[in-house]
């Protein structure tokens, strides 16, 4: 056992509850797993950049949350479709039969997403991206956590910040960049790749013609 990499800044992640990263692996479809030391994962998430065929890692349960690590779950976040978040959650947390939870951020396009969902369906979802100051995605009630923080719509002019997503992520499961500080010895996770035919839309349009996700546009 080591320490784990904390991770939360300019990346997408998934935390589903009470689920072992086999069945994690399985329901997304993730190929080639293997095992992976924290160092080695957390390092080939962000050396992925934009390149196709992401890197995924899977962490091993953390106080009954398995953490999903890619760059490839930003498109699930697409400004084309703003219901797609929503769909893709939803979808997930349907195939595991649990609570699924969406966290992304890019400090570059200052887009920040989240999302909720169990086997009943959608609870939350919210998408702001601050490089057209709009909030594009904004289904469900808000958190008790969300209604603290006092930055989600309508807010006047106080507007959420990749802070806020880690408070988010914090208050609902984990705050990835808090995982030093809470877990000082773990196991190894799984470092695998995202199929290429991506469950639920696999990332193209109505007419065929693949989206190009929010996060691209820098």
């Amino acid at each position: 056992m080591s320490p784990p990499v904390a991770f939360g800044y300019k990346m997408s992640w998934l935390a589903v509850r009470s689920a072992e990263p086999g069945q994690v692996l399985t329901a997304l479809g993730i190929e080639g797993a293997k095992p992976s030391s924290w160092q080695e994962g957390i390092d080939a998430v962000y050396a992925s950049g934009s390149s196709l065929g992401h890197p995924v890692f899977v962490t091993p349960t953390l106080d009954g949350w398995v953490l999903v690590v890619s760059p490839g779950f930003f498109e699930e976040a697409s400004d084309a479709d703003p219901e797609r978040l929503g769909r893709f959650v939803t979808d997930v947390a349907r195939r595991l039969g649990t609570d699924v939870q969406f966290f992304a951020t890019h400090r570059v396009v200052e887009g920040h997403a989240w999302a909720w969902a169990d086997e009943g369906g959608l609870k939350r979802a919210f998408y702001y991206m601050g490089e057209v100051d709009e909030c594009l995605v904004d289904i469900g009630a808000k958190t008790p956590h969300e209604e603290t923080l006092g930055c989600v719509p309508p807010v006047g002019e106080a507007v959420p910040d990749e802070a806020t997503v880690m408070s988010v992520a914090g208050s609902w499961s984990l705050d990835p960049t808090e995982l030093e500080r809470r877990f000082p010895g773990v196991d190894a996770g799984r470092l695998g790749q995202i199929a290429a035919a991506w469950p639920e839309g696999g990332g193209t349009s109505e007419a065929g013609e693949t989206k190009r996700p929010w996060w691209r546009f820098w």
